[in-house]
């Protein structure tokens, strides 16, 4: 098991050197969260908590990004930037540490599934090497949804433990999914939903719990999306 997760290790950081070049890469999105990591940390050192206003994009007049903007990739990055990375390496160790974390994260849930290395091992592989990630990463610089495949896997294992009536991971996984990308959490909300009611059939009460706490987790993020939102221009 030991070697599985350093070969897995390896392999994810064998993927992305491309990344550990000293020049930036070129994709759809990843110089805009350079941008917005700046605005990030401006607003996070002068006392913002959580984080709601771009200083001074627009023209120096501030914008309220972070009301509509996932949170937790920027508060990651900022940990990078804040041990000595600059804006540009943040961007890209944070890509980094989001495919070996979806690595070990996914090869956990195959293993408790299959209880064999091997087959862990392959399904981690074919997790990490599947076309869309790698295009999240490279093409399209997707910071949230990179991080988003993190926990992915953990909400399954969350859901496996409800058998148990321990919620406390499903939990954390949620919020984690939450906070990185909102999107990818309804994209696979049947899946999880099917998942449940064919091989887990949870008592309502867990259910609820794991729900109202993950809510109240991410309720930083959330409530400015659904009260605030409409006060913002973006999209027309």
């Amino acid at each position: 098991m030991k070697i599985s997760l350093i070969l897995l290790t390896f392999l994810s950081f064998w993927i992305v050197r491309d990344l550990f070049r000293p020049e930036f890469f070129q994709s759809h999105d990843a110089l805009y969260h350079v941008v917005r990591l700046d605005q990030f940390h401006q607003a996070l050192t002068s006392g913002q908590f959580p984080v709601r206003w771009a200083p001074t994009l627009l023209n120096g007049l501030g914008y309220p990004l972070f009301i509509v903007n996932y949170h937790l990739p920027y508060y990651l990055a900022e940990a990078f930037h804040l041990i000595g990375l600059s804006l540009f390496d943040s961007i890209k160790a944070v890509l980094v540490f989001s495919l070996v974390a979806s690595a070990l994260t996914s090869f956990w849930l195959f293993y408790s599934w299959t209880k064999t290395p091997l087959a862990a091992t392959l399904g981690s592989v074919f997790y990490i090497l599947a076309p869309y990630r790698l295009a999240n990463i490279f093409e399209r610089g997707a910071l949230g949804e990179a991080v988003a495949y993190i926990f992915v896997p953990l909400v399954f294992l969350g859901l496996d433990q409800l058998k148990h009536h321990r919620v406390k991971l499903l939990i954390l996984a949620l919020s984690g999914l939450v906070l990185s990308h909102t999107v990818v959490l309804l994209s696979f909300a049947p899946v999880f939903l099917i998942y449940t009611l064919i091989f887990i059939k949870p008592k309502l009460k867990p259910l609820v719990i794991s729900g109202l706490i993950t809510f109240s987790l991410t309720a930083f993020q959330m409530f400015p999306v659904f009260f605030e939102r409409h006060y913002l221009k973006f999209d027309a």
